[in-house]
C-alpha cells in the first residue's frame, strides 16, 4: 500500500467512525424528552400550517395543509418514529427523512411571542425548530 492509500484508508475509518457515533446517539422521543409528545403547530409566511404529531410511542407524522386549510401532504404516513440526538440537537422523522435542529427545546412562554405569522400566548408551550416556532396543542 502506498503512503496516499493508506491516508485515504485512514480519512475514510475517521470519516465513517464520525458518522456512526453521531446517528448512534440517537433516542426515541418518549425516552429523550417526554416534554416533545403531543400536536405542534407552525404557520409559514405563505399561510402554510405545519402539524408535527409525535404519539406517546415516539411515532408519528408531519402534515402539512394550504392557506385555505385544504391537506397538502403528510410525511410518515407509514408508521416512523420520531427520533433525538440530543448531542447534536437534533430531532427527526424516521430515519434521516425530515431532520431539523432543535434551537430551543419545549419551553412554557412566560410573555406573548409573535415570530412571523406565529402567536404563542403566556402560558402555551412552544420549541424552536430549523428557527420555526411551534406551538403545542
Amino acid at each position: 500500500m502506498s503512503i496516499l492509500s493508506k491516508r485515504n484508508f485512514l480519512v475514510g475509518c475517521v470519516v465513517t467512525l464520525l458518522v456512526c457515533a453521531t446517528s448512534c446517539n440517537k433516542k426515541a422521543v418518549h425516552k429523550a424528552d417526554e416534554d416533545f409528545i403531543g400536536r405542534w403547530g407552525h404557520v409559514e409566511n405563505s399561510n402554510e400550517r405545519w402539524y408535527l404529531d409525535i404519539g406517546d410511542n415516539s411515532y408519528g407524522s408531519i402534515t402539512l395543509y394550504d392557506s385555505l386549510n385544504d391537506f397538502i401532504e403528510t410525511f410518515g404516513e407509514n408508521p416512523r418514529r420520531w427520533r433525538i440526538n440530543s448531542k447534536i440537537r437534533i430531532l427527526n422523522l424516521g430515519f434521516y427523512t425530515h431532520t431539523m435542529f432543535i434551537d430551543q427545546y419545549p419551553a412554557v412562554a412566560t410573555g406573548e411571542i409573535v415570530n412571523g405569522l406565529d402567536t404563542i400566548l403566556s402560558g402555551e408551550t412552544y420549541v424552536i425548530l430549523d428557527g420555526d416556532y411551534f406551538v403545542k396543542y
